[in-house]
């Protein structure tokens, strides 16, 4: 079993696949992914079991707060809140307002199971989808759909959309060929816009960049700014990504 972050396990991958390595012949039996969105995104998800084999575990928990959700065994994608240690709700981030059952919004915990640090409707950053339902595998809950969606505050209002990073990953990441990638939000008043730099072999460069227009004219209905680079051009993470810049 190893624990890490979904860009320590793509960087893994990357490296083994470069030294004609098969990670699946490690005979790991679990490959718990936390610390950032990833593991919930489908095209990352997929990504990274083309390397390591459909063993991997989403799991969700902060330094304030320790564990508080796992994937379930019978459902992919889907966390389970740990509701003996504590109770959930989801808010509007601009609001403040409690939103209903089975809506997005914001992640709200609150604990009094923690010696010490005891905690009220903690306001945890993460916009998620919370779930009431009787699961497959027998759990009765509270539980996250897909994982946390993005944090609070990365949401980006551009050209007539509010746009979170982790739907462009999981667009970029769906398209063969994009080997790394780094966006950034260049905002002015009046004239903000995205910057999409990706990695591609040469002889690919031309069609991932037609291909990669027409995903996001298709989803928000602008050109997006695009720079090819070669390969190894952009760094890579061993801990947290940082492939959303704001500036």
């Amino acid at each position: 079993m190893i624990f890490t972050t979904p860009s320590y396990a793509l960087r893994v991958g990357e490296v083994a696949r470069n030294q004609g390595l098969n990670l699946r012949e490690l005979g790991l039996k679990k490959l718990i992914l936390a610390g950032e969105p990833g593991a919930n995104i489908p095209a990352t998800r997929l990504r990274i079991e083309k390397d390591w084999g459909p063993i991997i575990v989403d799991h969700h928990g902060m330094t304030e707060t320790g564990p508080v959700t796992v994937e379930c065994s019978a459902t992919s994608g889907l966390l389970h809140i740990i509701e003996h240690a504590f109770v959930a709700e989801v808010i509007d981030p601009i609001t403040l307002k409690k939103q209903s059952n089975g809506t997005i919004g914001e992640l709200v915990l609150s604990s009094f199971g923690r010696a010490g640090c005891p905690l009220l409707r903690y306001r945890t950053g993460d916009i998620v989808h919370l779930t009431h339902q009787k699961c497959a595998c027998g759990f009765n809950g509270y539980s996250l759909l897909g994982g946390i969606l993005s944090r609070a505050d990365e949401m980006i209002f551009l050209k007539g959309n509010n746009i979170y990073p982790s739907v462009l990953q999981n667009m970029l990441h769906s398209i063969d060929g994009i080997l790394e990638f780094r966006i950034t939000f260049r905002k002015s008043d009046g004239n903000s816009d995205l910057m999409f730099e990706i990695e591609t072999l040469p002889s690919d460069s031309e069609l991932i960049k037609t291909r990669l227009e027409k995903v996001i004219q298709s989803a928000f209905l602008f050109k997006p700014l695009i720079k090819i680079l070669p390969k190894d051009s952009l760094p890579r993470q061993e801990m947290k990504s940082q492939r959303f810049i704001q500036i």
